[in-house]
């Protein structure tokens, strides 16, 4: 009977630890949210795409409006603006390997590398069906200088080129009503992704999906850009001509 009674009191003793554990497990838990910290009104027509420069600390953006690249800095002012002038542009990422451009013209379903001089240097056609103004949308440079697209909807794609810039995986997307912004976040290897008509951000790996997801103040987000080292990520708004400043705040 004592045996018993010992045994009883040993499993009362675990059952309690076990529930405080949970409690400081909970009590320790943070909740992570995107604060809008600043914006910046933009002097360029519906701004889509944005990347940013960390030899400069400056952000490239394109206008889907004058099909031209844009050079800005942190506050949104125009440093710049390229000679070249694409068709129908939408993304934006700096090749840090070659101190180049590379942007997507939605209509042509093309992949075009640009010179930081305006001159385009070698384009790319990547064959996906698009149809009802729904083609490449977001182009980003991740892991061991992997290029990766994505298409805006019907349906959303991920898309994964080979060094010869052909398709070498493609990955329908159902998270988000569209997918209108990427980018690469090196330091967590993962990817943000914006959507314009779902209003929010995520961050998603093509093997556990959707991890963290963050909703917008703001309308039509177009493109994302991460500051490596801080809490920064800069958005841009299509509609707002703006440029969004947010950090991401833990509770």
């Amino acid at each position: 009977m004592k045996k018993m009674i010992c045994i009883k009191k040993v499993i009362l003793i675990v059952s309690i630890l076990m529930i405080i554990s949970c409690s400081t497990q909970e009590s320790k838990h943070t909740e992570k949210r995107l604060i809008l910290d600043d914006e910046f009104a933009l002097d360029i027509l519906e701004p889509s795409g944005l990347a940013y420069c960390e030899t400069d600390n400056t952000l490239w953006t394109v206008s889907d409006n004058t099909n031209q690249i844009y050079q800005i800095d942190m506050e949104g002012n125009i440093l710049q603006t390229l000679a070249y002038v694409g068709q129908d542009l939408e993304g934006i990422c700096y090749d840090y390997s070659t101190s180049t451009l590379w942007v997507v013209e939605e209509s042509l379903n093309d992949l075009v590398n640009v010179s930081l001089h305006g001159v385009e240097l070698q384009r790319y056609e990547i064959p996906i069906p698009t149809g009802d103004n729904s083609g490449l949308e977001a182009v980003c440079i991740g892991k061991d200088y992997t290029f990766y697209l994505m298409k805006e909807k019907n349906p959303g794609k991920f898309i994964e080129l080979n060094d010869d810039f052909s398709i070498k995986n493609s990955l329908e997307l159902d998270f988000a009503d569209d997918y209108s912004g990427m980018c690469w976040d090196d330091e967590n290897e993962v990817f943000w992704i914006v959507s314009d008509q779902s209003r929010e951000a995520f961050l998603w790996t093509e093997t556990t999906g959707v991890t963290e997801n963050y909703s917008l103040d703001f309308e039509k987000a177009e493109g994302v850009a991460i500051i490596p080292g801080t809490k920064f990520i800069y958005i841009v708004s299509d509609s707002e001509q703006m440029l969004y400043k947010c950090r991401i705040e833990e509770q």
